[in-house]
């Protein structure tokens, strides 16, 4: 008998696709209870969540999963919640802000039962070291994700121009744009968004330069010289007219409906790759995926993310036995 006040004190973090089929049988309710569900996303990540919803649910009978999806108002909502109390018994963290809720004990790392509870032999080799924090795995991935930049393949065909290669480097790329944004000759369309403020774009860059955006110890791991060149690069491009102007780029609320790309207002998007899906049910063109792999110091570790998302547990009366 697993008493859950224990287990759960400060939240097991997991994903809830894996959890969803990897604990299918193994879970038994002591009672009837209602589990809440909290998350961010487009609404094709919403279907596809209750979709895993159901599945546990029909594994669990006694189990009743209340879905609620956030907005770009997620990350105060779910600080207040944590703040007061509220919040949900599962929710949802991004890569950048894992760390961050872990290293505060926001998070119960469920190492004892990795293998066993939860199935991990399921997941993909190595995979599980990408939810490792000071030798503890607090998260357990629902995914591997790539930094990628999304393009409108017939805009390129109609342009005349290829797409940036595998080894293409950042300079390179910024032609690019400035060469894509003169043929498509429409008022207020460029090559691609203003990716500055983007901190999943920045990580890549930085990886690239032998840095990183957090150390293991938390603290920042790039110098100003790194900032400096990550700026001037994209001011320098919004200059020569390759990138959207900001006042354009402000609309963006980090939404794949909000991106310039959406909108019309360019042809390219820096992206993860698994919101390639996301994009094109939204366009009447077909969409294509390149690898970022720029720079003399690009490898794997620059094209990657780490886990797709985080979940956690909270705290609650009752009690769960695991079979």
């Amino acid at each position: 008998m697993l008493n859950r006040r224990n287990f759960l004190r400060t939240g097991v973090a997991f994903g809830a696709a894996a959890a969803a089929t990897q604990l299918t049988g193994r879970a038994a309710w002591a009672a009837e209870e209602q589990m809440r569900l909290f998350w961010f996303g487009s609404p094709a990540r919403a279907e596809r969540t209750m979709a895993v919803v159901k599945l546990f649910e029909a594994a669990n009978p006694g189990v009743k999963i209340l879905g609620e999806v956030g907005g770009n108002d997620y990350w105060s909502k779910l600080t207040t919640m944590l703040a007061g109390g509220n919040v949900p018994d599962i929710f949802q963290l991004a890569p950048n802000r894992f760390s961050d809720y872990a290293g505060r004990g926001a998070l119960q790392p469920p190492d004892q039962y990795l293998g066993t509870v939860f199935r991990t032999d399921r997941l993909i080799p190595n995979a599980i070291k990408l939810g490792e924090i000071g030798g503890k795995t607090p998260g357990i991935p629902l995914g591997i994700n790539a930094f990628t930049v999304l393009y409108d393949a017939e805009a390129f065909r109609v342009a005349g121009l290829t797409p940036h290669g595998f080894d293409s480097i950042w300079d390179e790329f910024a032609t690019l744009c400035v060469d894509m944004t003169k043929p498509i000759g429409k008022r207020n369309v460029w090559a691609v968004c203003n990716a500055a403020r983007y901190s999943y774009a920045l990580e890549p860059f930085l990886l690239q330069r032998g840095k990183e955006l957090y150390r293991e110890d938390g603290q920042i791991g790039f110098d100003a010289p790194d900032a400096v060149a990550w700026y001037a690069y994209w001011d320098s491009l919004t200059k020569a007219g390759g990138c959207v102007s900001a006042e354009v780029q402000a609309l963006n609320k980090y939404q794949i409906v909000s991106n310039p790309m959406s909108t019309g207002n360019a042809v390219m998007a820096i992206a993860f790759s698994n919101q390639l899906v996301g994009y094109q049910s939204i366009q009447k063109t077909r969409w294509g995926l390149r690898r970022c792999r720029w720079g003399k110091r690009a490898a794997i570790r620059g094209c990657s993310s780490g886990p797709a998302c985080i979940r956690a547990w909270p705290a609650r009366k009752k009690t769960r036995s695991w079979r």
